[in-house]
């Protein structure tokens, strides 16, 4: 029976690197991290992955997911999560757009789950704010929420409140998947919580425990090369090299666990 992995992202999950290809800003499903599963090992791969999500916004896709596929279950599921960058949510009627709720949305019969949560699976295109209760607020926000919402973001993003909002959803989400799928692991594209003495980064770590043995595969990825020429386009993100990379980390610690 073929093996099936579950990948829940954010954009670096879902390949997304401007300067790959002028004519397309994702890479192609066989040049992600992930996609390996595939070529290498023959694993099924279902990847709900989103450029810009929040945690929140993985928990509702995840949660469609398995509301339209009550029968799915996977070998290993792997969260490439948020941690405590400024990545954040709100409604989307406090910036102006509609109200939406996805359980009692007026055009339940074409907003349901399942549009919410196929604008996830390998899309090419992040129509996910049209199916979504909430957006994301981020560090570049247009000028206009800039001056509605930064006093309020600056301060809730840098304060103990975010890292408990952050680290409870993870460890939430991560126990939900855990229903649905043997193994689950947690990991950070952006930094390490190893050896830190940072409170907010400590209590990520006590609680995520169970789920975040991976290391930090981008981070050993650096160490690897030394630094990240090579490896990633101007947007910031891997390019194909990059993700390679990555994924040689990631099996590797995946192999040292006997789970591949």
């Amino acid at each position: 029976m073929t093996k099936r992995v579950l990948i829940v992202g954010t954009s670096h999950s879902m390949g997304s690197c401007a300067g790959h290809r002028v004519d397309d800003p994702l890479l192609k499903h066989d040049e992600r991290w992930h996609d390996y599963f595939k070529s290498e090992f023959g694993y099924e791969v279902v990847n709900i992955s989103m450029s810009g999500c929040t945690v929140q916004q993985q928990q509702l896709a995840v949660y469609a997911y398995f509301q339209d596929n009550p029968d799915a279950y996977f070998d290993l599921a792997i969260v490439e999560g948020r941690g405590i960058e400024g990545t954040v949510s709100e409604p989307m009627h406090f910036l102006g757009g509609p109200p939406y709720d996805i359980f009692n949305h007026p055009s339940k019969d074409v907003y349901d789950f399942e549009e919410y949560y196929k604008s996830w699976l390998d899309s090419a295109g992040s129509n996910r704010a049209m199916y979504s209760p909430m957006t994301a607020l981020t560090p570049t926000l247009s000028y206009e929420y800039q001056a509605r919402y930064s006093e309020w973001y600056v301060e809730y993003v840098y304060s103990m409140n975010h890292a408990v909002d952050q680290w409870s959803g993870n460890l939430a989400l991560c126990d939900y998947v855990s229903k649905h799928s043997d193994i689950v692991k947690w990991f950070n594209w952006s930094y390490s919580m190893d050896d830190t003495t940072d409170l907010k980064l400590q209590l990520g770590k006590d609680l995520l425990s169970e789920y975040a043995t991976l290391g930090w595969p981008m981070l050993d990825t650096m160490e690897v090369i030394g630094n990240m020429s090579g490896t990633a386009c101007e947007c910031g993100h891997f390019n194909p090299k990059g993700h390679r990379l990555v994924w040689e980390q990631i099996k590797s610690k995946l192999e040292r666990s006997n789970i591949l």
